[in-house]
């Protein structure tokens, strides 16, 4: 009797339970986000999204809590509704913080064209503030032991995935599809990772990005505290046939960035395959120690049409001004140019320092009608291990020059225009 009783009791608890929370829609049309909250709120490990009738709706961001994972199947769409400009996921104690969080699965649609636009404007140009964070669709601040795997990422207004003091974490088996951007394709960057960062890996990225497909940045001037470190961090695995720039490691008023590896970057790059780089030179240089990148196959195109025009000579892996780097490797650099000469291989710009570079195990082949410069130093190499470079050219071809330590890496270049695009090969 007894246990009929515990029985009954505990029915009634779980339809009473389940009658508050809102059903799910997924009609593509009504806001499904009071009952998905509604199932993170009430405190279940994970939350599963059953596939929709045609997508999920959601006009604020979904909130999720210590030790939670909300799972989705890999193609359920969510769509941010008109107008919302807020991210799509984000962590609830952001300012205590949190621990164990996932998100596994889902196509989460943002909807650019329909939100306010990009902040990184004229000034002139730029709409209402949206304060902090601003235009990305997932944002994570203190959370440790946070994984994000097998999403895919549409058409952001800034960042698809910011992370603030996040340790311990994995992002992983993700796709960008940018196919809109507003007003224009710019400063959409993949995985952005911002200072108090560490312990972290990044792997398996596919897609074309607007900017960087991977970030590590410690000092972001817009962020709610004050600069942080980076360190221990892996990035392996990038794959794009068009995309700005791979990696960005920047840094500036000191702040380090330590035991950053790079490996496996696939991509055409109208920016680099990897650069170390100062946003804000005027605050102090940006500090960099055992930076190693390795297994990359890359090679330059041409930037978007409506792009803003830079006509920069970017070489494939850059140091930038007012960058002090203590160790830096560089091994099994591979690239076949058909596109333009005009960017190096390797530059470092005459303001930077690097203590220790060891470069080997690199190939380079040029295909196209003017020379090639494998590395460009004009800023100050302590000691330089120069290993095996393969230098080829092709028939026709222009030469592949393993070094000039005088020409002009970085500058304007005579007669460079950069979307007058050349006929690929």
């Amino acid at each position: 009797m007894r246990v009929l009783l515990i029985a009954v009791v505990t029915m009634c608890a779980q339809t009473l339970c389940a009658a508050e929370i809102p059903a799910l829609v997924g009609d593509g049309v009504r806001d499904d986000t009071a009952a998905i909250q509604a199932r993170l709120d009430a405190g279940v490990s994970c939350v599963y999204l059953p596939p929709p009738e045609k997508e999920y709706c959601i006009s604020k961001s979904l909130e999720l809590s210590s030790g939670q994972e909300l799972r989705l199947d890999r193609f359920t769409k969510v769509r941010l509704l008109p107008g919302s400009n807020c991210p799509m996921v984000m962590n609830r104690d952001r300012e205590k913080g949190n621990v164990g969080i996932a998100v596994t699965g889902g196509r989460w649609e943002f909807d650019n064209v329909k939100q306010l636009g990009n902040l990184f404007l004229a000034k002139e140009q730029r709409p209402p503030s949206l304060g902090y964070p601003r235009g990305c669709i997932f944002f994570f601040d203190r959370v440790e032991r946070l994984t994000v795997r097998g999403v895919t990422f549409a058409n952001p207004v800034t960042f698809s995935c910011q992370l603030m003091r996040t340790s311990h974490f994995t992002v992983e088996d993700v796709n960008f599809d940018f196919t809109t951007w507003n007003p224009k394709p710019i400063n959409m960057d993949g995985i952005n990772i911002h200072g108090g960062s560490h312990h972290g890996r990044v792997a398996n990225l596919r897609g074309t990005c607007f900017d960087d497909m991977v970030a590590l940045n410690a000092h972001d001037p817009k962020a709610p505290y004050g600069p942080l470190p980076i360190t221990d961090i892996d990035v392996d695995g990038l794959y794009s046939d068009f995309t700005h720039r791979g990696v960005r490691i920047y840094s500036c008023g000191r702040q380090p960035v330590k035991r950053v590896t790079v490996r496996n970057v696939h991509i055409k790059t109208y920016r680099n395959a990897v650069g170390i780089t100062n946003f804000r030179p005027n605050e102090g240089p940006g500090v960099f120690d055992d930076i190693v990148i390795r297994d990359i196959q890359s090679s330059v195109t041409h930037e978007p049409d409506d792009s803003y025009h830079d006509p920069v000579a970017w070489p494939l892996v850059w140091v930038e001004n007012n960058c002090e780097v203590g160790h830096l490797v560089i091994d099994n650099l591979c690239r076949t140019e058909t596109w333009r000469a005009a960017h190096p291989t390797i530059g470092i710009d005459p303001k930077a320092t690097v203590e220790h570079l060891v470069i080997g195990n690199c190939r380079q082949v040029n295909e196209t009608k003017d020379d090639l410069v494998f590395l460009v130093n004009r800023g100050k190499v302590d000691n330089l291990e120069l290993g095996t470079v393969s230098l080829k050219s092709a028939s026709g071809a222009g030469r592949s020059v393993l070094r000039d330590d005088t020409a002009a890496c970085g500058r304007i270049f005579p007669n460079f225009t950069p979307n007058v695009r050349p006929k690929e090969k």
